[in-house]
C-alpha cells in the first residue's frame, strides 16, 4: 500500500474518532444533568486547579492527595482559557485524536502498517475511551503520554549507532514517562521494565546502553523527586508522589475487600477514611500514609495464604471483559447518548483477540522482524498489569494499556486473514480454538457476588440528585431524588434516605427530614448521621432525655464523629449533669487516640465556662490549634484563648493563682 494512500485511510480514522468524540461531548452536554457539574474526583481535580492557577503555582500546605499532573493540566489549559473547565474536554477530545495516530506510528514500528491502521480504527472505535474523552479525568492524558512514550523509546531503538540521537530520543522518552508516572504512579513499575530493556537490547555497545537507561531513569527520577520535595517543603513530610496511594493499596489488600472496594465516595467514605484516626494517635499526613501501609503488609504477612487467593482473584478480575465501575456507574451514564448504543468496539471483543495474539506472538517471537520492540510491549503490559492487581481493579486503571491491548488484538486478526490466504487452515484452527476458550475464560462475571460489578441505579440517580443539590438546582434534584426512591432497596439506601432527609432541612421542611433520619435508622441502626440528626431533633424540642440514647449510639457507631459527643454534652450541660459533660469528652480519647480540634475546644469552653480553670483551658485550646486535622478550629479561638490569659493575669495580680496542675484529663504527649 503507497504512502498517499495510508496516510489518507489514517486521515479518514481521524476524522471519524473526532466527530464521534465531539457528538458525545455534545450529546452529554444536552442529555447529562451534571455533565457541566464535576462529581468525586474532578470536583477536587477542579477545586485544586482553580487553587494552583488562582493562588499559587506550588499548591497548598499539604502533600499532593492525588498525583499532581492531572490538576496543572487542567489549571494550565484553563489559565489560558479564562477558567473554563469544559476547554480541559476539548483538549482531551484533541489528544484523544492524537492518540489513533500515535497507535498508528507504534503500530508501524512493531507490527507494520496494517495491523497499524486496524489499531487506528479500532482506537477511534473504542467506547470507553470516547466517554472518558468528556470526562475530567485522568485516562485520556495517561494513553497520550504512554504512547508517547513508547513511541520515543521505540526511536531509542532505531538509532542504530548514532550516540548523540538515540540520547536525545532517550531523554525526551525520559521526560515524557517522569510525567506520566506524576500522573499514575503505578506506571514506576513499567520505568524499571523499559530501563532493564534499554540494557538488554537497546543499541549500539554496553557502555552506550548503560548511559542511555541511565539518562531515561534520571530524567524519570528528577520529576518524582521535585514532587517529594515540593512535599517536603509545604509539610515537612517526604511523600514520594501523593498520598492517596497508601490508601488505595489498601483497599485492594485486606480480609475485607468484598466491604472496601465497593465503598462509595461521601460519607461512606468519610466514615472510612477516619479508620487510622480511631486505632492509633495520628496527627500528620506522614502518619496517615504510614498507618494504610502497615495495615496491608500487616494483612499480607499474617494471611499470606488468604492474599495469594485474592491476588489470583485480582488476576482472573483484570482479564476479565466487564468495564468495572469506580466512582460512577459508566454504563449507567451512557445511558444520556445514543451513541453508547452503536455496535462499538469493547472489551468482549478486544480482550480475548488481544490475549490470543499476545500468545501467538511471545511463542513465535523469533520468527519477527521486530521481536525486541514485541518484548517491549509484552513486559510492558505485564508490568502494568501487575500494578494494577496489586492494588485493586477498576475500568478506568485498567484503560492505560488497553491501546497494546488493540494492538495485539489487530496483530491476531491479521494473522487469521493471512493465513487464510496461505491456505494455513491448521494454524487458523489452533488460534481459533485459543480465541474460543479465551472468550469463554473472559466473558463471565466472576466472583459477581463479591466483587462490585455494577452500581445500583439509586445509587445513581441519588448522585446527580446530591450533585444538583450542591449546584443550587433544588427542582431537578427532587425528581432525581424521586426517581432514586422508586427504584428497590439495596445496601445503599439508608444513605439515600439521609441525603433526603438533608435536602428537606434545606427546604425548612424539617419534620419531612426527621421522617427520612428515621427510615435511614431502621434500614440500618448504625448510621451516625441518621442517629445524630434524630438526636437533635430530640433536642431541638427540648427533650434532652430522648435525645441522649441515640448521641450515644452515634458515638458508638462512629467514634470519631466529634459532632455527637458535642451534642452529648451540650444535652448534659442543659440537664445540668456537670461530670457527664467531661465523661463524655474523655471518652472520645478513650476511643479515638488522635488529637481532634473540636474536641480540645469542647474540653477548653468547659474549663473556661464551667470549671473557671483558665490554666487547662488554655491547654485544651493551645491542643485544637497544635493538631487542626479534622474540622478547622472554631473562629473565635484565639478571643477565648485572650479571655483566658487577661483571667490569669488578673488571678496572679490578686494573688490567687490555682497552682494546681492536675487536668482531670490525659494529657497527651
Amino acid at each position: 500500500m503507497s504512502n498517499t494512500k495510508v496516510y489518507i485511510i489514517l486521515a479518514v480514522i481521524a476524522l471519524m474518532s473526532i466527530a464521534l468524540r465531539v457528538e458525545h461531548y455534545r450529546e452529554m452536554k444536552a442529555n447529562n444533568p451534571i455533565f457541566n457539574y464535576p462529581i468525586i474526583d474532578s470536583k477536587e481535580y477542579v477545586a485544586t486547579a482553580n487553587h494552583l492557577y488562582k493562588k499559587s503555582w506550588l499548591g497548598g500546605k499539604e502533600p499532593y492527595y492525588h498525583p499532581p499532573l492531572y490538576p496543572y493540566f487542567i489549571a494550565a489549559v484553563s489559565s489560558v482559557s479564562g477558567g473554563k473547565a469544559y476547554h480541559v474536554k476539548w483538549v482531551q477530545i484533541a489528544l484523544d485524536t492524537l492518540n489513533v495516530i500515535l497507535i498508528f506510528l507504534v503500530g508501524s514500528m512493531v507490527f507494520g502498517r496494517a495491523i497499524a491502521l486496524l489499531s487506528s480504527g479500532g482506537y477511534g472505535l473504542y467506547l470507553p475511551a470516547v466517554q472518558y474523552s468528556s470526562e475530567l479525568l485522568p485516562p485520556i492524558l495517561l494513553i497520550f503520554l504512554f504512547l508517547l512514550g513508547l513511541y520515543l523509546i521505540l526511536k531509542y531503538g532505531e538509532s542504530g549507532n548514532t550516540d548523540r540521537k538515540g540520547m536525545i530520543w532517550a531523554a525526551s522518552a525520559g521526560i515524557v514517562f517522569g510525567l506520566l508516572v506524576l500522573t499514575l504512579p503505578n506506571f514506576l513499575i513499567c520505568v524499571v521494565i523499559i530501563v532493564v530493556w534499554m540494557m538488554v537490547y537497546g543499541p549500539g555497545t554496553t557502555r552506550r546502553k548503560a548511559e542511555s537507561a541511565a539518562l531515561f531513569g534520571a530524567f524519570v527520577l528528577f520529576f518524582v523527586l521535585l514532587t517529594t520535595a515540593r512535599n517536603y517543603y509545604v509539610s515537612k513530610d517526604p511523600i514520594l508522589i501523593s498520598t492517596n496511594a497508601s490508601i488505595n493499596l489498601y483497599i485492594g489488600n485486606n480480609e475485607d475487600i468484598n466491604r472496601t472496594v465497593s465503598i462509595r465516595p461521601g460519607r461512606q467514605w468519610e466514615r472510612f477514611t477516619q479508620y487510622p484516626y480511631e486505632t492509633e494517635r495520628i496527627t500528620n499526613d506522614r502518619e496517615e500514609n504510614w498507618f494504610w501501609y502497615k495495615q496491608t503488609f500487616k494483612y499480607i504477612f499474617s494471611h499470606p495464604f488468604d492474599w495469594l487467593l485474592l491476588t489470583l482473584k485480582k488476576t482472573v478480575l483484570f482479564f476479565n471483559s466487564y468495564e468495572y465501575p469506580r466512582n460512577f456507574d459508566n454504563a449507567f451514564f451512557a445511558e444520556f447518548t445514543r451513541l453508547s448504543r452503536m455496535p462499538f468496539v469493547n472489551l468482549r471483543i478486544i480482550m480475548p483477540l488481544g490475549l490470543c495474539g499476545m500468545i501467538f506472538a511471545l511463542f513465535r517471537i523469533r520468527e519477527k522482524r521486530n521481536a525486541d520492540y514485541i518484548r517491549l510491549l509484552l513486559l510492558v503490559f505485564a508490568g502494568y498489569a501487575a500494578s494494577i492487581i496489586l492494588v485493586f481493579i477498576a475500568g478506568r486503571y485498567r484503560l492505560p494499556v488497553i491501546p497494546i491491548l488493540i494492538l495485539f488484538a489487530a496483530y491476531t486478526i491479521v494473522s487469521i486473514v493471512q493465513d487464510i490466504r496461505a491456505k494455513n487452515h491448521t494454524m487458523n484452527a489452533v488460534r481459533l480454538a485459543a480465541i474460543g476458550i479465551l472468550v469463554l475464560l473472559t466473558l463471565p462475571k466472576f466472583f459477581e457476588k463479591s466483587y462490585p460489578y455494577t452500581i445500583p441505579r439509586s445509587e445513581s440517580y441519588a448522585q446527580i440528585a446530591t450533585t444538583l443539590q450542591g449546584y443550587g438546582k433544588k427542582r431537578d434534584a427532587w425528581m432525581y431524588y424521586q426517581k432514586a426512591l422508586k427504584e428497590p432497596v439495596d445496601l445503599y439506601t439508608d444513605d439515600l434516605y439521609v441525603s433526603l432527609a438533608y435536602f428537606y432541612i434545606e427546604a425548612n421542611a424539617i419534620e419531612k427530614a426527621v421522617e427520612y433520619f428515621k427510615k435511614a435508622y431502621e434500614l440500618n441502626p448504625k448510621n451516625h448521621y441518621a442517629l445524630n440528626n434524630i438526636g437533635y431533633n430530640y433536642q431541638r424540642n427540648g427533650e434532652y432525655a430522648k435525645a441522649i440514647p441515640f448521641y450515644k449510639a452515634a458515638t458508638n457507631a462512629a467514634p470519631y464523629h466529634d459532632i455527637a459527643y458535642t451534642y452529648l454534652s451540650q444535652c448534659y450541660l442543659l440537664l445540668k449533669q456537670e461530670e457527664e459533660i467531661l465523661k463524655v469528652l474523655v471518652s472520645f480519647y478513650a476511643r479515638c487516640p488522635s488529637p481532634h480540634p473540636t474536641i480540645n475546644y469542647d474540653l477548653g469552653l468547659f474549663y473556661k465556662e464551667i470549671r473557671k480553670d483558665c490554666k487547662k483551658a488554655i491547654f485544651y485550646f493551645r491542643e485544637s490549634l497544635r493538631y487542626p486535622q479534622g474540622l478547622p478550629p472554631v473562629k473565635d479561638i484565639y478571643d477565648k484563648m485572650h479571655e483566658c490569659e487577661k483571667n490569669q493575669n488578673a488571678d496572679a495580680r490578686a494573688g490567687s493563682l490555682r497552682t494546681s496542675t492536675q487536668s482531670g484529663f490525659p494529657v497527651i504527649k
